[in-house]
């Protein structure tokens, strides 16, 4: 039996649905019984959170895995207390159940935002540091420390702004791109891959099993670094669109930064890391993936991923 918390959300319905296409006995631990109907029919339900110990227990009784989703997004009434006590204390809950009621393998999918952003243009690795500037990564990166304590076995992954059919921001950034004619941007380049949910799906897969995944970080990105100007683009193209992209000059933006720094600094205050990053060539929110391809986790690439994830959400009559 495989427990997936999380189960009704973005990725974990595409989990879900995977793991009873290849056979496998699946559990939800749900907090919203009305969401229980996203899920695939041989799908046992436990109704009941993270705060809610007699479900856990339940939910983890005779599980050989656990995989972890649920998580509370970033938002703006979102305050620091109310992240970690979501993330971090509702993965040491699930923890100890696990713990004390079984010796499940957990897989744990954190973010790629715990590295932050940088200001070079490599690729962040497993090995780098982590810098989480956001209450969000900071409360994934806690979480991934409770789950690297708590339990013996283990896989933590760092998925990169997956995107896929049925997420919202997805959806939106494409009604975007098929709507925009023109992009304005200033500033520094933004550096990201993200990853396809299939991608993300397939790594959670293979980290059930496969030996070569225990007591691992594993990144997963998509194989290509692009640009945001050059994701657009290629969001464009699966759409059938071209759009046309306007840059102001780096020779404006970065004195203004420096204008901007000076005022926060003369108001005795720290510039948020916005300003400071106008200065620089770049935004790199990258990760290197070839951990993941040297243990055989694949990567769409994103031309392919994109034109997929268009082609089924049309069918959906969700564009």
């Amino acid at each position: 039996m495989i427990l997936v918390t999380g189960g009704t959300g973005f990725i974990g319905r595409h989990l879900v649905q995977e793991l009873v296409r290849l056979g496998m006995p699946v559990r939800a631990l749900v907090r919203d019984r009305t969401r229980a109907a996203l899920l695939p029919p041989l799908v046992d339900i436990v109704p009941g959170d993270l705060r809610d110990a007699r479900a856990l227990a339940d939910a983890v009784s005779g599980a050989r895995a656990v995989v972890h989703l649920a998580a509370q997004m970033d938002g703006p009434a979102i305050d620091e207390r109310t992240m970690a006590a979501s993330n971090v204390d509702g993965t040491n809950a699930l923890v100890r159940a696990v713990a004390d009621g079984s010796s499940a393998h957990v897989v744990y999918v954190s973010s790629a935002g715990v590295y932050g952003s940088r200001t070079v243009t490599e690729p962040l690795t497993e090995t780098d540091e982590p810098r989480p500037a956001t209450a969000y990564e900071r409360s994934k990166l806690a979480a991934e420390e409770v789950v690297r304590s708590g339990v013996a076995s283990w896989t933590v992954l760092r998925p990169s702004g997956v995107f896929g059919p049925w997420r919202s921001h997805t959806e939106a950034f494409l009604r975007t791109v098929g709507t925009r004619s023109v992009w304005l941007y200033a500033g520094p380049d933004t550096l990201l891959n993200p990853a396809y949910v299939n991608d993300v799906v397939a790594a959670i897969v293979f980290s059930l099993d496969r030996p070569g995944a225990r007591r691992e970080l594993i990144n997963v990105g998509g194989p290509r670094i692009v640009s945001h100007r050059q994701l657009v683009d290629v969001a464009a193209a699966a759409l059938g669109r071209s759009v046309r992209h306007v840059r102001v000059p780096s020779a404006l933006t970065r004195p203004g930064a420096s204008v901007l720094q000076r005022l926060w600094t003369a108001a005795g205050r720290r510039a948020p890391a916005r300003v400071s990053h106008l200065a620089h060539p770049v935004i790199n929110r990258a990760i290197s993936a070839d951990k993941a391809r040297g243990l055989g986790i694949p990567s769409t690439p994103l031309e392919e991923a994109m034109a997929q994830t268009v082609e089924r959400m049309r069918a959906e009559r969700r564009l």
